[in-house]
């Protein structure tokens, strides 16, 4: 799990919208005022529930090269097994309906403009195995390590009290890579990190030039528009 954590912390600063499979859950495509997306991994939600409960919302900041963009993730239904998960990013949303196991099962997208969902289709294929190696390289990278600490954090307009980690990874050629995280109880874990984080939710994060930071979080989360009766 700290290997885990170490890779997920590392890769999640190195662009101003996290990309599918690393946290941010949109999985790409769509355009702003009613573009639609075809196609849509049923494999991107790979993160922990216990936070996922109707009405929790975050919303973050991401900042890389000059740029930046805003995500916001909110749990807006339940369905027996099921979790009703929207996510916007820019002027796209994604309506997604996430299984007990962690996969998506139905999806729904809705530009800037748009008046209701348009549906998305779900590509199917055998969900990928987990492994040590490095996907672009197929070797594994020296182990990395995580400092944990308390430490104070401002973000969505509150002093946050936080654990505090500074984590060490390597890339491909051995180089060294350094990130920092800052999570709280009091935020909901919404935020895919790859596994339950017992510190909370995440907070803000800096490596690399680039950051992300909690814009705020409640739990009056409503969806853009209503549920698909088409379930």
């Amino acid at each position: 799990m700290k290997r885990v954590l170490v890779v997920a912390l590392l890769a999640c600063c190195t662009a101003a919208v996290p990309s599918c499979g690393g946290m941010n859950p949109m999985g790409g495509g769509g355009g702003g005022g009613g573009g639609t997306m075809p196609t849509m991994s049923p494999y991107m939600w790979a993160t922990d529930f216990s936070d996922y409960k109707p009405g929790a919302w975050c919303k973050y900041k991401s900042e890389a090269g000059g740029y930046g963009s805003e995500t916001t993730i909110k749990c807006v239904g339940k369905d027996g097994d099921s979790l009703w998960i929207e996510v916007t990013a820019g002027d796209n949303t994604h309506l997604l309906v996430v299984g007990s196991d962690r996969t998506v099962s139905k999806a729904w997208f809705s530009g800037k403009d748009d008046k209701e969902w348009k549906k998305c289709d779900i590509t199917k294929y055998d969900a990928p195995k987990p492994t040590k190696e490095c996907p672009a390289c197929k070797k594994e990278h020296k182990a990395g390590s995580m400092n944990w600490s308390d430490d104070k954090k401002s973000a969505g307009g509150k002093d946050l009290s936080c654990k505090k980690c500074d984590a060490t990874g390597y890339d491909c050629k051995g180089n060294e890579a350094k990130s920092t995280s800052w999570f709280c109880k009091d935020v909901p874990q919404l935020m895919a990190m790859g596994g339950k984080q017992e510190h909370g939710g995440l907070v803000a994060m800096e490596a690399a030039g680039s950051k992300m930071t909690l814009l705020g979080c409640g739990t009056d989360a409503k969806p853009k528009h209503d549920l698909p009766k088409d379930k």
